[in-house]
C-alpha cells in the first residue's frame, strides 16, 4: 500500500506558520498581566501574562486594575519597553533584583523597591502613584531625551541626561548623576549628597533634610531649606530666594554665600566666608548670625530682625540701607574701615563697635537716616570701650546756650556701652546746604542728656567735619546727644521746629506746628501713614522762607479715602528752595475708640432721609430710627469700620420729631440726634 507524503507535510507547515506569525506578534506585543500560572506569580513566568511569554524591553507591559492571578514579584533581572500599573496593583521587585524600564513608568498603582537592592533603569517619563523607594536601590534616568518625572520618592536618584520635575520629590538617599535636572515649581527633598548634576532651579525649593552628613555641590538654588546640621556646601552657592531651616550652616572658608531673598536659617558659622545679600526687594535677615564679611547689594535694601548680626571682619555696603533697631542690633567686632557708604547706601538705626581700645582706637561709623548718609567717627579712644551710635534726620527738642543756634536737622545719639575712656568725636557732613553750613571754622560740637545743648567746642575742622575732644566724664552710659552748633550764628543751620501737634476732633484730624526760625524754607508737606512706615502726602503748606521771627501753621486731615479706625500717624516733610529736605518728629493718633457722630439730612425731611457716621467698631452696630414715644420705626444691624452710609425712606411717617440712634453690641447708645419729618 502506497502512503500519500503530503498528507503528513501539509499539517506541519500550517503549524510552523502559526509559530512564526505567534513569535512576529509576541515581539511587538501588548502583554497584559494575567497571574493565571498554577505556581506562582512569578514576573517572567510567561503562564502569568496574556501572551503566554514574559515581555522584554520590547514589549509594553500592563498590570490591569483587576484579574484573578497571583500578584507580579520580580525575581530576576527583568525589562519592558513601558510599564503601567493601574489603580489598586503593587510590582514588588524582590531583594537582590532589578528592573528596566526602557519607555514610560505610569499608572496610579505602585512599584514596590523596599525590597530591591539593585538598580532600577528608567528611559521614560515617570507618572506614577507610588514608589516605593527601599533603602539601598538606585533608580537612573537614562532617557536618550528629556524625561518628565511626576510626584514620587526615591531612594537613590541618579540623572543621566536630561530630567524635568513635574511634581514634588523625595529622594531619601542621594541626588546624583552627569545630566540635567529642571526643577520648574516642584519642592525637592533630599537627605543625602546632591551632587555632579546640572541643576535649573527655576521657582522651586530645595529641603536638604538628612540626619547624617550631606555634601552639596556648588548650585544656584531658588528657595533652600536647610534642616540638617550637618550640611558642607561647596563655593560658591547662590540662593536667589530665601535661605531657611532649623539647621545652622558653615559658610566655606574663603567662599561666598548670595541670597536674594530672606535669611532666616537657625545659625551660621561663618569661617571666613562672604555673605552677599543681592536681592532686587526688600530683604529680613532674621536670627542672630555672627559673620565674617557682609556685602549689601540691594538697592531695595535689608532689615534685621529676631537678633543682633555680628561682623566679624569686612562690611561693605554696595547698594542699598541696613535697617537696624534696639533689638536687631548691628555688631562691628572689628576696627576695618567700612567700604562704599554713602547717600543710597548706610545702615539706618543703631551700630555697635566692640574693637576699640588704646591701640585700634579710630573707627567711622556708617550711620544715615531717610535718604541721607552721615557717618559719625570716633578716634584717640584711650581704653577699651565699646560703643553704640546712630543717626537721626530731624531735630532735638534741646535748646543752645544763649545766642548760639544748634542744628534743628539732624543729631546723632552716642552711648558708651561699657568702658571709660576718653575720646574724639567728629560729626560730618555730605551735604553743606542741607545740614545749613556755610562757615564750618566756626563750627563746634554740641552734646546733651537733656534739654539744652552743652559746647563741646573743636579740636579740628574740615570741609566736611567738625571734631572735638570728649573727655571720658562725658562719655555717657546712656544717651548722649550730639549735633552741629555755631555760637556765633555765622552758619545758618535750618528750620527750627519748636512744636507739632496732632488731635482727633469730629472726624477729622488738626495738625498744628511751629517754628522759631527758618533758612530757605520754601513748604511743608504733610504725610500720614497708617503703620509708621508707608506714608502718603496729604497737603502742602508754604513756609517763610528765610526769617527769624516764629510762625505759626496748621492743617486739617479729613480723612479721605481711608478707614479712621486704630492709630495714624502723622510727620511733617521740610523742604527747601533747593529740594533738600529733612522730616520731623512723628505723631501719632488713636481713633479707634473715638465715639462717632451722625450726619441726618436733609433735616427736615419730607422723603428720603440720608444717615452718614464714621464707623470704628470692630463688631456690629444698630442704625435705628425712633419716634417721640420710643417705638422703633426702623432699625438694621449694619458692620464695618470708615464712612458709613445709608438712606431711609421716610415718605410714608406721619408728621413729627423723630430720632437717628447708633447703637453698640452693649445697647449703649454712641449717638442721637433729631430729625423733623415734614
Amino acid at each position: 500500500m502506497k502512503t500519500n507524503q503530503n498528507y503528513f507535510k501539509w499539517p506541519l507547515r500550517l503549524l510552523a506558520a502559526v509559530v512564526f506569525f505567534i513569535t512576529i506578534y509576541n515581539a511587538n506585543a501588548q502583554d497584559t498581566w494575567t497571574g493565571l500560572s498554577i505556581t506562582s506569580g512569578a514576573w517572567n513566568d510567561g503562564t502569568n501574562w496574556s501572551t503566554f511569554s514574559a515581555p522584554t524591553t520590547s514589549d509594553n507591559a500592563i498590570i490591569p486594575a483587576s484579574y484573578t492571578g497571583f500578584a507580579p514579584v520580580l525575581t530576576g533581572t527583568d525589562g519592558v519597553l513601558a510599564l503601567t500599573i493601574s489603580t489598586g496593583q503593587t510590582v514588588t521587585v524582590s531583594s537582590g533584583y532589578s528592573l528596566t524600564v526602557a519607555g514610560n513608568l505610569t499608572g496610579s498603582g505602585t512599584l514596590d523597591l523596599s525590597g530591591a537592592s539593585g538598580t532600577v533603569n528608567i528611559a521614560g517619563n515617570i507618572s506614577i502613584a507610588t514608589i516605593a523607594p527601599g533603602t539601598t536601590n538606585n533608580i537612573v534616568l537614562n532617557g536618550a531625551t528629556n524625561q518628565n518625572i511626576g510626584a514620587a520618592t526615591f531612594d537613590n536618584l541618579q540623572v543621566n541626561n536630561g530630567a524635568t520635575l513635574t511634581g514634588n520629590i523625595l529622594v531619601n538617599g542621594n541626588l546624583t548623576g552627569i545630566g540635567s535636572l529642571t526643577a520648574g515649581s516642584s519642592q525637592i527633598t533630599v537627605k543625602g549628597n546632591m551632587t555632579g548634576i546640572t541643576f535649573s532651579a527655576g521657582t522651586s525649593t530645595v529641603i536638604l533634610s538628612g540626619s547624617s552628613t550631606q555634601n552639596i555641590d556648588a548650585f544656584t538654588f531658588n528657595n533652600l531649606e536647610a534642616d540638617n546640621n550637618s550640611i558642607v556646601l561647596a563655593n560658591p552657592e547662590i540662593v536667589n530666594g530665601n535661605l531657611t531651616g532649623s539647621a545652622t550652616l558653615a559658610g566655606v572658608t574663603g567662599g561666598s554665600l548670595s541670597i536674594g531673598g530672606n535669611m532666616s536659617v537657625s545659625g551660621y558659622t561663618a569661617n571666613t566666608s562672604t555673605v552677599t545679600l543681592g536681592g532686587s526687594s526688600p530683604q529680613t535677615i532674621s536670627n542672630a548670625y555672627s559673620l565674617y564679611n557682609l556685602t549689601l547689594d540691594n538697592s531695595a535694601g535689608a532689615t534685621l530682625t529676631g537678633g543682633n548680626l555680628t561682623i566679624g571682619h569686612n562690611l561693605v555696603l554696595t547698594s542699598g540701607v541696613l535697617t537696624t533697631d534696639a533689638s536687631d542690633l548691628l555688631i562691628l567686632s572689628s576696627t576695618l574701615s567700612v567700604a562704599g557708604a554713602s547717600n543710597t547706601s548706610f545702615v539706618d538705626g543703631p551700630i555697635k563697635n566692640t574693637a576699640l581700645d588704646g591701640v585700634n582706637n579710630s573707627f567711622t561709623f556708617p550711620t544715615g537716616n531717610v535718604n541721607k548718609y552721615a557717618p559719625i567717627g570716633l578716634s584717640n579712644v584711650s581704653d577699651v570701650s565699646q560703643y553704640t551710635v546712630q543717626y537721626f534726620k530731624s531735630g532735638h527738642s534741646a535748646t543752645p546756650p544763649g545766642g548760639a543756634t544748634a542744628s534743628t536737622d539732624e543729631y546723632w545719639t552716642l552711648i558708651e556701652n561699657s568702658g571709660t575712656a576718653s575720646a574724639s568725636v567728629t560729626l560730618n557732613w555730605l551735604d553743606a546746604t542741607f545740614s545749613g553750613i556755610t562757615t564750618p571754622g566756626d563750627l563746634s560740637v554740641y552734646r546733651t542728656t537733656g534739654s539744652t545743648w552743652a559746647d563741646l567746642g573743636s579740636t579740628a575742622h574740615t570741609a566736611a567735619s567738625v571734631t572735638a575732644s570728649v573727655p571720658a566724664s562725658d562719655m555717657d552710659p546712656t544717651f548722649g546727644y550730639y549735633t552741629f552748633g555755631d555760637n556765633s550764628g555765622v552758619n545758618p543751620l535750618p528750620v527750627s521746629l519748636v512744636s507739632f501737634s496732632a488731635q482727633y476732633q469730629d472726624n477729622q484730624v488738626n495738625l498744628n506746628w511751629a517754628t522759631a526760625s527758618e533758612q530757605n524754607n520754601d513748604y511743608f508737606d504733610v504725610e500720614r501713614s497708617l503703620d509708621a512706615a508707608n506714608w502718603t502726602s496729604i497737603g502742602q503748606i508754604q513756609g517763610h522762607g528765610t526769617t527769624n521771627l516764629t510762625n505759626y501753621y496748621s492743617d486739617i486731615d479729613n480723612l479721605a479715602g481711608i478707614v479712621p479706625a486704630g492709630t495714624l500717624y502723622y510727620r511733617l516733610k521740610q523742604v527747601d528752595f533747593n529740594g533738600n529736605f529733612t522730616y520731623s518728629m512723628i505723631r501719632s493718633v488713636d481713633i479707634s475708640n473715638s465715639v462717632p457722630t451722625v450726619s441726618a439730612y436733609p433735616n427736615p425731611t419730607n422723603t428720603i432721609l440720608n444717615v452718614n457716621w464714621t464707623g470704628n467698631l470692630e463688631g456690629n452696630t444698630i442704625l435705628k430710627v425712633v419716634n417721640e414715644t420710643g417705638s422703633n420705626i426702623y432699625q438694621q444691624m449694619i458692620s464695618g469700620r470708615g464712612l458709613m452710609q445709608k438712606q431711609i425712606d421716610m415718605s410714608t411717617l406721619p408728621a413729627g420729631l423723630y430720632f437717628v440712634q447708633l447703637i453698640d453690641g452693649n445697647n449703649n447708645t454712641l449717638a442721637n440726634q433729631s430729625i423733623i419729618k415734614n
